[in-house]
């Protein structure tokens, strides 16, 4: 608390004051500008969107700099200047703030001037290049009527045809508008002087350090706060299954409640297995996968965690082909069998050159192709805070999520179910995991 105070003097005292001028513009359509007579209602916003941008480009900036003097540079005019278009309107609405209550409104309508005769100069000069393109056409067309009526050439009548129509384009060319819009409210010097109160910065300070120390401790314990027990589940939202795993493998009351959980919820039978510690939802799949070997399930895993750093193949199949190559070189994949009833599609040799590969359509059909040959198909999946985490996730039915006892802490836990609702993802159900896998 004495530490918010403290910040709050600090602040009250060291924040300089500041002032803010605005100006609105009517933009009109003109050749040549990102907002011409070409637009149309679809793409009005985002031309006049570039048109902001436009505001503060290099050579709007520099006649500010020019005309305003040393007070202010580019650089510093692009940081304190913001511009925004009001919904609804072909305006801008520019603001630049400073210090300095005179030098905001000057700084402000200079900004407004430059960039009205920045896009009327554009606009004149596209028109200027039209109207002497078509002319260096038209005295060429000149030249060979006068040569076809010298020879009677037949083609005389389409070359005054063509005299015409360059002489009809010329005209409209030159009758193209060039007002740039103009300026609907000019800035003006801000009304008042904000003043620094010390007295409620330093209430603020103290209310802002009180917060942030209870929230910093409370942050801090939840960090470090493990999942112990499978009742620490319950505060949680899951609206899944919860099960526990006793052992090194799943008995039948699991795998019955797995095989329950996925037959009505996805028809390609892929599900997503996701932990939050490394290496964690690999080993899970090994053991998942050797529990269905008893049965007539046949059941397939594929290691989606190999750029994950410090990657092991618990299955030794670190130096065979896999899940990278079919993405680089768009070959089936191939799986291997490691148990009845149980076949693997390793990582890969060179699964950092692959990840780019998994937002591919051709990565699903990949893993549809390992599906349509089993009845289950299990995809280790990196944390879904990780883009390979999330491509391989939005390609299963489902997701499984893992927690490891006195290793997964709240924290992560949490972090995991929000990414999960965020980003969409169907809940199948949560496994809880021996302390070692």
């Amino acid at each position: 608390m004495a530490l918010g105070v403290v910040a709050g003097l600090a602040l009250a005292g060291a924040k300089p004051v500041t002032y803010s001028s605005a100006t609105t513009l009517l933009v009109n359509q003109i050749p040549g500008n990102p907002y011409t007579p070409d637009s149309n209602s679809s793409d009005t916003l985002a031309m006049l969107q570039t048109e902001a941008v436009a505001v503060t480009s290099q050579d709007v900036l520099q006649k500010v700099e020019a005309n305003v003097g040393s007070a202010v540079t580019a650089v510093g005019l692009r940081q304190n200047t913001s511009v925004a278009v009001p919904p609804n309107t072909q305006a801008l609405q520019i603001s630049y703030t400073s210090k300095n209550s005179q030098l905001s409104t000057q700084v402000v309508n200079s900004i407004a001037t430059a960039y009205l005769a920045a896009r009327q100069a554009q606009a004149t000069a596209i028109i200027s290049s039209q109207v002497a393109n078509l002319t260096t056409q038209l005295t060429s067309a000149r030249t060979a009527l006068k040569r076809a009526n010298v020879t009677h050439d037949p083609n005389a009548s389409s070359i005054r045809a063509s005299i015409i129509d360059l002489q009809s384009r010329i005209a409209t060319a030159r009758a193209q508008p060039t007002n740039p819009g103009q300026v609907l409210t000019p800035g003006s010097v801000p009304s008042g002087s904000p003043t620094s109160h010390l007295v409620i910065f330093a209430i603020a300070g103290l209310i802002l350090g009180t917060l942030v120390g209870l929230a910093a401790a409370a942050w801090r314990e939840r960090r470090k706060d493990l999942v112990r027990s499978i009742d620490d589940l319950d505060e949680y939202p899951l609206g899944a299954p919860v099960t526990a795993v006793n052992g090194k493998e799943l008995d039948n009351r699991s795998l019955r409640q797995l095989r329950m959980r996925l037959s009505p919820q996805t028809d390609s039978q892929v599900v997503a297995l996701v932990g939050t510690l490394p290496g964690e939802s690999l080993r899970f799949g090994v053991l998942l996968g050797s529990s269905f070997v008893g049965g007539d399930t046949a059941v397939a895993l594929i290691d989606g965690t190999g750029t994950d750093p410090g990657h092991h193949d618990p299955l030794g199949f670190d130096d065979k082909p896999g899940l990278a190559e079919s993405l680089i070189a768009d070959t089936p994949p191939t799986c291997y069998t490691v148990e009845k009833n149980f076949d693997y599609l390793p990582a890969g040799q060179d699964p950092d050159s692959a990840s780019e590969y998994l937002v591919d359509p051709y990565a699903r059909a990949i893993l549809k192709g390992v599906a349509d040959d089993h009845d289950l198909t299990m995809i280790a999946c990196m944390p879904l805070e990780t883009i390979e985490g999330e491509a391989l996730a939005r390609s299963a039915g489902g997701v499984v999520l893992l927690v490891q006892l006195n290793k997964t802490t709240h924290h992560a836990f949490s972090l995991t179910l929000r990414t999960l609702k965020s980003q969409g993802f169907a809940l199948l159900g949560v496994f809880v995991l021996p302390i070692k896998l």
